[in-house]
C-alpha cells in the first residue's frame, strides 16, 4: 500500500508485522506489530494517513501513519481476511474465508454482512466502485457487483475467468439455422453464465476475447482443463481494481487473461465485459490508472497466500498494458 502524499510505502507478510518505508530515501522507517497471524492485505484511505490491515487472525486493524501507531481493531470475520478496500468516507469493504463480504462503517463501529448465493465460490478480492457499490472476485472465476441496498450480489458473471472456449459445440456447427437451446448456449460459453439481461451472443463474445488473450500468452484454449501445475487455482480471481474517477474495472486470475469491465448505472447492465489483456501467470495485484490509459498487474508464478499451484512458464514481476481510449 502507498501513501503518495506522505511518500510512504507499507509492506507486510507472514512475519505478522507491517513495515513502513520512505519512498524518497528508500529506508525503513517503522515496524508496526499487533497482528497474531500473517498479514494478508493492506490498504490506505485516500488523502489520509489511515492504514487498514487484514490478517489470518480474523481481524481488521486500523493504524495511523501520521503517528506511526496502532488505533483500533475491528472484529467480525470468523476466518482469514483476504482483502481490504477503503474509501474516502471512512467506509471499508473486506472479504474473508468465512464466505462473507463486510461493509464497515469505521466511525460508527458497525458493519453490514453480505453473503454469496448458496453454492457460489468463496470471495477472494474486492474494490469500491462508488461509496455504496463495489466489485468482488471469487475462487470459481466469478466477478460480482454489490450494493449496500441488497444482501446478495446485484449481478454476477459466473465462471468468467477460467479455461476452454477455443472449441465449442456451436462453433463446430455447419448449419446456422439449426435450433439452439439454452443449455447448449451455456455449454458453448464453457461455463460462463451471464446476468439475465445479457444475450447469448454477448456471452460468446466474452469467451472469445478470453481465448484470444490466452492464446497470445501461450495458454491453451481447446480444453476446459487448466494447464499442468496450475489446477483450479487458475480460476481464483485474486485481484480486482477500479480506476479512480473512471468507469473502468479490471479483474485478474491465473487463466492468462486480465478482464476489463465497463461500469454503468444502466439497470441490468451495470457490469459489462469489454475486452481481455494477455497475462501469463497469476495476477496477484491490479491497479487501473485514473486516466484510464494503462493497467498495472503484479504477476507471479504462484498465487498470493500460498504455494497452491505454479505456472512454470510465467515470470514474477510487474506487467503494464497501455490502453487506447476510444476518443484517441
Amino acid at each position: 500500500a502507498v501513501a503518495q502524499e506522505r511518500h510512504l510505502l507499507c509492506t507486510a507478510g507472514a512475519d505478522k508485522r507491517i513495515h513502513v518505508w520512505d519512498t524518497r530515501s528508500m529506508k525503513h522507517v517503522q515496524e508496526l506489530a499487533s497482528h497474531r497471524g500473517a498479514v494478508t492485505s493492506l490498504a490506505i484511505r485516500d488523502g489520509t494517513g489511515q492504514l487498514f490491515s487484514g490478517s489470518a487472525d480474523r481481524t481488521l486493524k486500523v493504524w495511523s501513519l501520521d503517528d506511526m501507531a496502532y488505533v483500533d481493531t475491528l472484529f467480525g470475520h470468523q476466518s482469514e481476511v483476504m482483502c481490504v478496500a477503503p474509501q474516502r468516507r471512512e467506509r471499508v469493504v473486506t472479504v474473508g474465508r468465512d464466505r462473507t463480504c463486510r461493509f464497515w462503517k469505521v466511525a460508527e463501529d458497525s458493519q453490514l454482512i453480505f453473503r454469496p448465493a448458496p453454492g457460489a465460490g468463496q470471495l477472494e478480492s474486492c474494490a469500491f466502485v462508488t461509496p455504496d457499490t463495489w466489485v468482488t472476485g471469487s475462487d470459481d472465476g466469478t466477478v460480482s457487483l454489490w450494493s449496500t441496498t441488497k444482501k446478495r450480489a446485484v449481478m454476477s458473471w459466473e465462471g468468467v475467468h477460467g479455461f476452454g472456449g477455443g472449441m465449442s459445440t456451436n462453433q463446430n456447427r455447419t448449419d446456422e439455422n439449426e435450433p439452439r437451446d439454452d443449455a447448449e448456449n451455456e455449454k458453448s460459453a464453457h461455463g460462463v453464465v451471464a446476468p439475465k439481461f445479457f444475450e447469448p451472443r454477448e456471452v460468446s463474445d466474452a469467451v472469445a476475447r478470453r481465448v484470444a488473450a490466452q492464446e497470445m500468452c501461450g495458454v491453451g484454449s481447446g480444453s476446459a482443463n487448466a494447464p499442468a501445475g496450475v489446477s483450479n487455482a487458475g480460476r481464483w480471481v485474486n485481484a480486482v481494481a477500479v480506476g479512480k474517477g473512471t468507469d473502468l474495472c479490471a479483474s485478474g486470475a491465473g487463466d492468462g487473461a486480465i478482464r476489463l469491465w465497463h461500469l454503468s448505472e444502466d439497470p441490468g447492465r451495470q457490469l459489462a465485459p469489454l475486452g481481455c489483456l494477455p497475462a501469463r501467470g497469476f495476477v496477484n495485484a491490479l491497479a487501473v490508472a485514473s486516466s484510464g490509459r494503462f493497467v498495472l498487474a503484479g504477476m507471479g508464478q504462484e498465487p498470493r497466500g500460498g504455494r497452491w499451484a505454479r505456472d512454470a512458464h510465467a515470470k514474477n514481476g510487474l506487467l503494464m498494458h497501455r490502453l487506447k481510449l476510444s476518443a484517441d
